[in-house]
C-alpha cells in the first residue's frame, strides 16, 4: 500500500476520544502480523480501550521500539473539507489526524512495508496508544502492564522531519469554585463564583508571567508557559452564579518545575 492509501484508512476512523479505538487497533494489528509481527492486545479493564504492542519474532531485544497515539482532537466548526475522509487540494492532505499523529503511524507503516524485514538485524517494535490528547492514560496503561526495556525509541510526532530529543512537561489542572446564588437585583446577597475565578486567574498569570524569566533553548519556545484552555459558569444574566470551573496547563521546562508550581498554586488558594 502506498503511504497515502494507508493514511486514508486511518483518517476514515473517528478515534476522537478513542470513538473506534478498537476498530482501529484491530485494524494496525491484522497489518502488522501479516507482516510478520507478533502482536499482543494490551486492554484497560475499566475502559475497555486498547494499546497494541507488536515486535518481530526471534529477534533481538535492541532494536529500535517506534511509539504512535491513535486518538485525534476533535474537529473544529471551521473546517472546510470532511475530517474523516482523506481528501487532497494543491500538494497537500486534509484529514482529521494527517498532522498528529495518523501522518506519523502511515509513515511508519508504509516503511514497515518497503523495508526487507529479514534484514533487520536487531528487529524493530511499535507501541500504539490510545488516549494521548488529553490524560495520557494510554501510555500510563501500557507502562504499568508491559515492561520493555529499550533504549532507542523514536515518537512518530510531527516536527518537520527534524529529531526532537526532548519535550516539556505538563501540569494540568482543573479548578472549581463555589459561591452562593442570589438574584441579580442583589448581587451583594450572593457570593459571585465567576469574580472569585477571574481573581484567582490574576494571580495565576503572575506565576505564568515570572515562569517566563526562565530559559532552555532546546525549547520553543523557551521558556516554560501558562495556557487557560477551558472555563464554564453560570447559568442566567439575571442571577449571581454559585458555581464555576476553569482548566488550564504549564507546559513545563525542567525537572521539578511543575511541583513548584503546585506548590504556588496553592499558595494562592489558601
Amino acid at each position: 500500500m502506498k503511504v497515502e492509501d494507508i493514511l486514508k484508512t486511518l483518517v476514515a476512523f473517528n478515534t476522537v476520544e478513542d470513538k473506534e479505538n478498537k476498530k482501529i487497533i484491530f485494524w494496525l494489528e491484522a497489518f502488522l502480523k501479516k507482516k510478520g509481527f507478533v502482536t499482543e492486545k494490551i486492554k484497560d479493564r475499566e475502559t475497555g480501550k486498547i494499546n497494541l504492542f507488536a515486535s518481530l519474532a526471534n529477534k533481538s531485544a535492541k532494536g529500535i521500539v517506534f511509539v504512535g497515539h491513535t486518538d485525534t482532537v476533535p474537529a473544529s466548526s471551521l473546517w472546510k473539507y470532511d475530517p474523516f475522509k482523506l481528501t487532497q487540494a494543491g500538494d497537500k492532505l486534509f484529514g482529521l489526524g494527517t498532522s498528529d499523529m495518523k501522518g506519523g503511524i502511515a509513515a511508519l507503516l508504509a516503511a514497515i512495508e518497503q523495508t526487507d524485514l529479514k534484514k533487520l538485524k536487531n528487529g524493530v517494535s511499535v507501541i500504539f496508544t490510545f488516549d494521548e490528547e488529553k490524560t495520557f492514560e494510554g501510555i500510563k496503561n501500557f507502562i504499568k502492564k508491559k515492561k520493555i526495556s529499550k533504549s532507542k525509541i523514536i515518537i512518530a510526532e510531527p516536527t518537520d522531519c527534524r529529531p526532537i530529543v526532548a519535550t516539556k512537561g505538563v501540569a494540568a489542572f482543573r479548578m472549581e469554585f463555589f459561591g452562593k446564588a442570589a438574584h441579580g437585583s442583589v448581587p451583594d446577597e450572593g457570593k459571585n463564583a465567576i469574580k472569585a475565578t477571574c481573581s484567582f486567574l490574576a494571580q495565576l498569570e503572575k506565576i505564568g508571567k515570572r515562569l517566563e524569566r526562565g530559559k532552555n533553548n532546546i525549547f520553543n519556545p523557551s521558556c516554560a508557559t501558562l495556557n487557560v484552555g477551558k472555563i464554564q459558569g453560570g447559568d442566567a444574566i439575571n442571577k449571581v452564579p454559585d458555581k464555576c470551573f476553569v482548566e488550564f496547563e504549564f507546559r513545563t521546562i525542567k525537572n521539578g518545575q511543575g511541583d513548584c508550581i503546585i506548590k504556588e498554586i496553592k499558595v494562592i488558594c489558601c
